[in-house]
């Protein structure tokens, strides 16, 4: 009997020395004891296993956040496969309560009821805290984005958000109102140091004739610390971080004949980083049908002198017609900077889209709309492709 004895003994020795060297990154099991009891002559059976809250994908396809179980189901999250060794559960969370305060990175924000449709007019919103004091930015990207667009018609109303809006509060850049259709769009939002808090709004009104009233929004909330290499430049409501890519003016949609896109009261900057070896970049109209009002540019009315651009526009620093770092144009004026009309052209009245060049860093465009359409101006927006240059193109 007592060699029996002798060997639990010895058993529950050899596991309390296991256990004690198995420290990972996260709390798992603990108890309630004091630090002189646990480093007293009877030890707790309990080990300590600890892991990081890092990212991970889930196996819904969503973005989640690296918790145990039992801490993912008390965030109100699903968890959705494994990470840390099995150790936790990727856990993905999806608020589509109005009201409700988002807590956890990658939280996803949906309509009430979503994936099916919302048509209940009133304000939903969503409030955001910080993880911690050293968070400077959110990334908001527009997984779905499908609300009631701009005004169509009426020179005092045309191009305004006067049904549904989307606004953000707490910030401190410049981010617009915006509506339409946004899917795949994405802002980042500048935040000071510290523990402030923002808050997303949907503000829905009643539908009228040439309105819906079944909107539907999912959007992602990353939380970026101070100083990554992945935090975007201040004032950069877009981020692109790809020698080529594309982007577009909010509510631009690819039409042959499409009604008014362009959204008023616009005033922000898009900002592209300029990749390793790189010197200049060449902006061209997005690849839609041929017709004039679907060019994939028409801002405003044609300006009449270089830079006369007064209502409505978008600013490349020293835009010029051809690959050169001269800031000559091709017909020996100067480089252009405010760009507006039918056609995505630098030089003065063209009659065709064509690329545009510059040497100007950084790789910034400015959009500014102003808050009056008149009948004749150009409404529709604009899609532009762009492709970094190397440092010996020019």
């Amino acid at each position: 009997m007592k060699q029996w004895c002798y060997l639990i003994v010895l058993l529950v020795g050899c596991y309390i020395q296991l256990a004690a060297g198995n420290q990972i990154d996260k709390e798992i099991f603990t108890n309630n004891a004091t630090d002189s009891q646990r480093t007293g002559r009877f030890m707790s059976l309990f080990s300590v296993v600890r892991f990081a809250n890092s990212f991970c994908y889930g196996s819904n396809g969503l973005n989640g956040t690296c918790y145990t179980s039992a801490e993912c189901s008390s965030l109100g999250g699903v968890a959705s496969g494994s990470c840390a060794s099995g150790f936790g559960v990727c856990c993905t969370i999806c608020i589509t309560t109005c009201g409700k305060t988002a807590t956890v990175n990658n939280t996803y924000w949906g309509n009430p009821g979503y994936p099916s449709s919302f048509n209940t007019p009133g304000q939903c919103n969503l409030n955001v805290q910080k993880l911690n004091s050293n968070i400077c930015q959110l990334r908001l990207d527009f997984i779905n984005f499908d609300i009631n667009g701009p005004t169509q018609t009426g020179d005092a109303y045309k191009t305004q958000c006067q049904v549904d809006l989307f606004t953000v509060s707490g910030q401190t850049n410049n981010v617009p109102g915006i509506c339409g259709l946004n899917t795949n769009q994405h802002m980042y939002i500048d935040m000071t140091p510290g523990d402030s808090q923002f808050t997303l709004n949907m503000l829905l009104g009643t539908a009228s004739t040439g309105t819906t009233s079944s909107r539907t929004w999912k959007i992602r909330i990353a939380q970026i610390p101070c100083g990554t290499s992945y935090t975007a430049p201040d004032n950069c409501l877009q981020w692109f971080t790809t020698s080529v890519g594309t982007f577009r003016s909010f509510n631009y949609q690819f039409s042959s004949t499409p009604a008014v896109q362009h959204l008023a009261n616009q005033d922000y900057t898009i900002c592209i980083r300029m990749s390793q070896g790189f010197c200049g970049i060449c902006y061209q109209v997005c690849d839609v049908p041929t017709s004039p009002a679907a060019s994939g540019f028409s801002i405003s009315a044609v300006a009449a002198a270089v830079d006369a651009c007064l209502t409505d526009w978008i600013q490349i620093p020293c835009a010029t017609d051809h690959q050169s770092t001269t800031a000559l144009q091709s017909t020996n004026v100067p480089c252009a900077t405010k760009l507006c009309g039918t056609f995505f052209n630098s030089l003065l009245t063209p009659t065709s889209p064509a690329p545009v060049y510059s040497y100007r860093k950084p790789f910034e465009v400015r959009v500014y709309t102003n808050s009056d359409e008149a009948s004749t101006d150009g409404n529709i927006g604009f899609c532009l492709k762009y492709q970094q240059l190397s440092c010996t193109s020019g």
